[in-house]
């Protein structure tokens, strides 16, 4: 996140290096984006002081919702209408999330597999290099504002928690904030030009406490809303569609993220069809934990002495009594005390116990099945099986791609420029770097190879103006080899020539052998 508005230096006085580094690479002004349209400029635009507003206050107080555990029966049920049952679906997956490691581990990893490398290219190319130069700056100075690599992955995590998921882009020239809305007040509107997953906001569903942590465009929605005296009933949106009064369709700084991408009013969790598997596995771990406890208790048998043919006991209860009190208080915690005149026989249930193991590794193999994700993941006995499970289980969340590039192109569209975001999992990133570092040899790709460098554009950009201007070639000399060696040295074919006494003939014959 940048530094909030109201810290900003305003000091004229710039560090040396920065002002060179702009006048390189900056030779023309261009306004920042709007995100809004023209007739809109500047509306809802700059926002307050993001750490002493009401937008999502440090001191803001909350309540945690006690969730309850869903038996495996309803979890079935709700999965015959899956969209009809969003709701309790979303509680499912926000209970096991918090409770259930397996689950918890499936979600981490889809959410955090993609690099988010990207190439960022002008559309429209002009013969002016400095226009082009300076259109590539500044949409890769916006990009490396928003800290793609490190938001977008918590961004797609609580997509695919909840299956739909709210933004409101809070940013300005200076700040660079993306804030998560409600989903309870939140539905799909429409799909813009711009691709743009557009939002209503239910002004009946925002509690009044809770209003100033929403931005500001969405207060002044809701203060509109009350002074109209919270009408009833429906308006117009166009010829075939009405709306309640309470709906307000936000700004195009408002999107948002559906797993499914379909075109419903709200969506479900991604994994969903796996909650009945989890459900059963924190079934049977319980049950197989409190198998063990009771596996784990030993008996001690203390037999009373009786008449051989009455079976009376010798005995007065007291002291019989006394003895197994006395003995109880002696003995550890996992261990009982039978004091009888009976003979008892020990059965042993180490079968029982590895049967109850098996279950919970069967429940164990299941989810992971059912989960989509490749064995190996969890069981990687080969590396080339490892690349290749994490190439197919990376290809389930590169269409949700589509939302981030949608976002990015919309906040560049002014400079003329989009990107791409790579096909690039975590696991392969270093093996496709090397190999867009062998095809420069051949000409290939410069962006390529940067943006799988894990450096954006930006850092890039300024890197080598301040690399030049610090002259770190002069500080790092590289060693001489066969490859940077000058005409001088070298051969044409990249050989060191020999020296003068070396280029005797070496068949020449030697003495030992004339």
């Amino acid at each position: 996140m940048s530094r909030p508005k109201g810290s900003t230096n305003k000091s004229t006085n710039k560090p040396k290096l920065e002002n060179i580094v702009e006048n390189t690479i900056q030779n023309a002004t261009i306004e920042p984006t709007n995100l809004l349209n023209n007739n809109d400029k500047d509306k809802f635009f700059i926002p307050r002081n993001y750490a002493r507003s009401g937008v999502q206050p440090l001191w803001a107080s909350s309540t945690t919702t006690s969730i309850n555990p869903f038996t495996d029966e309803q979890i079935k049920n709700m999965l015959k209408n899956p969209y009809a049952n969003y709701k309790q679906l979303q509680l499912v997956s926000e209970y096991l999330i918090n409770t259930n490691s397996n689950y918890n581990t499936i979600v981490d990893y889809l959410s955090t597999i993609m690099t988010f490398d990207y190439v960022l290219y002008p559309f429209g190319i002009t013969d002016n290099q400095t226009t082009v130069k300076n259109r590539m700056y500044n949409s890769a100075r916006i990009l490396s504002k928003m800290n793609l690599e490190n938001v977008f992955p918590i961004m797609l995590k609580q997509a695919i928690i909840y299956g739909e998921s709210y933004w409101y882009d809070l940013s300005d020239n200076e700040n660079t904030i993306l804030e998560k809305l409600p989903k309870e007040i939140c539905v799909l509107s429409q799909i813009d030009d711009d691709n743009l997953w557009r939002m209503y906001i239910d002004c009946a569903l925002i509690h009044p406490t809770k209003v100033y942590e929403l931005p500001e465009e969405i207060q002044n929605a809701y203060n509109d809303y009350i002074e109209r005296k919270k009408p009833k009933g429906k308006k117009k949106v166009n010829e075939y569609t009405f709306i309640p009064e309470s709906y307000y369709e936000v700004s195009k700084k408002g999107f948002a993220i559906f797993i499914h991408m379909e075109k419903k009013a709200h969506d479900y969790p991604l994994l969903a069809h796996m909650f009945s598997d989890l459900s059963l596995l924190s079934n049977d771990k319980s049950y197989f934990n409190e198998f063990i406890k009771d596996d784990a208790v030993k008996s001690v048998h203390q037999k009373i002495p009786t008449d051989k043919e009455t079976g009376v006991p010798l005995m007065p209860k007291e002291i019989i009594e006394a003895y197994h009190n006395a003995s109880k208080e002696n003995v550890g915690r996992n261990i009982s005390i039978m004091t009888n005149p009976f003979e008892v026989e020990g059965i042993s249930l180490d079968g029982n116990q590895k049967s109850a193991i098996n279950v919970v590794e069967h429940d164990i193999k299941v989810i992971q099945n059912d989960s989509g994700i490749s064995e190996t993941i969890f069981n990687a006995s080969t590396t080339n099986g490892l690349v290749y499970s994490t190439k197919a289980d990376s290809a389930r969340i590169y269409p949700l791609l589509y939302f981030f590039t949608n976002l990015v192109n919309f906040k560049i569209k002014t400079y003329k420029c989009q990107v791409k975001f790579l096909h690039i999992n975590i696991f392969e990133e270093l093996d496709i770097h090397e190999s867009h570092r062998a095809d420069l040899l051949s000409g290939g790709s410069r962006s390529l190879f940067m943006a799988s460098s894990e450096i954006d554009l930006y850092t890039y950009m300024n890197l080598t103006e301040m690399e030049k201007l610090l002259d770190f070639d002069s500080m790092l000399p590289p060693k001489l080899n066969a490859s940077q060696g000058n005409a001088q040295d070298l051969n044409p074919n990249g050989k060191p020539k020999s020296k003068e006494k070396d280029k005797a003939d070496s068949t020449v014959v030697v003495d030992g052998y004339k």
